[in-house]
């Protein structure tokens, strides 16, 4: 079992300097988990909420995280891929990958907030066929150095792919899951994955790992091997458990 911090990006005000403040308690804590032996700290991912001030560039941050500390690790928790470019992804997650050493994990799930894509201008409607092509564009740059893609968003024709990942192959991909058809296809894919224990009781969570690991245990895996997190809200943080 692993524990882990997760940073929701509160701010205690919506101003300029709300938010300087924010950021350098944030950082503070940190160095806090560094020193004091947690083994993760989980980033999450907000935009237009000034309440939440520094999550609308998680991966910026999780890059100075992994330039501060040398032994946590890093993790995107989680990363709403219909709002970004997938290729463009792909590269952050390399370029951290490298910058921390191979102590980052790539969260990535779609958001149940419309918020965010009504401000990005984007049909929630089409956030499940997005999400599902960028997350084929990230594995595919990934695991390839050229790479092609034709899809119904996403287009590239022989793309070069650089700098390689740190990690071999690449870095570890987790799926936020939460309904009964994401668990399966998540247990297909051989995907870790969250999953939001507040939501479920006990018989319905046991439920929904269960058909998880049967879509594993089909392609050889075991969810001992694909790793499951839950998170579990405390005051005046979150732990979570792997």
């Amino acid at each position: 079992m692993e524990f882990g911090y997760s940073m929701e990006s509160h701010a205690r005000g919506v101003g300029a300097a709300e938010h300087h403040d924010a950021f350098r308690e944030f950082f503070g804590q940190v160095k806090i988990c560094e020193d004091g032996g947690m083994d993760f700290i989980w980033l999450s991912e907000h935009h237009f909420n000034p309440e939440r001030s520094f999550g609308s560039a998680s991966m910026v941050v999780a890059g100075a995280v992994a330039a501060l500390t040398e032994r946590i690790k890093i993790g995107s928790a989680i990363l709403v891929l219909p709002h970004h470019n997938p290729l463009h992804v792909a590269e952050e997650v390399s370029v951290i990958d490298h910058l921390s050493q191979g102590r980052f994990e790539l969260g990535i799930g779609r958001s149940g907030g419309v918020g965010g894509y009504r401000g990005f201008n984007m049909d929630y409607g089409e956030s499940q066929a997005r999400f599902a092509e960028c997350l084929e564009v990230i594995k595919r740059a990934l695991a390839n150095e050229r790479f092609s893609y034709q899809g119904e968003f996403y287009s590239y024709d022989d793309v070069l792919f650089a700098p390689r990942p740190h990690t071999h192959p690449h870095p570890k991909i987790r799926w936020a899951v939460n309904s009964s058809e994401t668990f399966v296809v998540a247990g297909q894919m051989g995907l870790p994955i969250f999953c939001g224990v507040l939501q479920l009781n006990t018989a319905q969570l046991a439920e929904l790992l269960a058909s998880y690991d049967e879509a594993g245990r089909k392609l050889g895996s075991t969810v001992h091997a694909m790793r499951i997190s839950g998170s579990r809200s405390t005051s005046p943080t979150r732990w979570t458990t792997h």
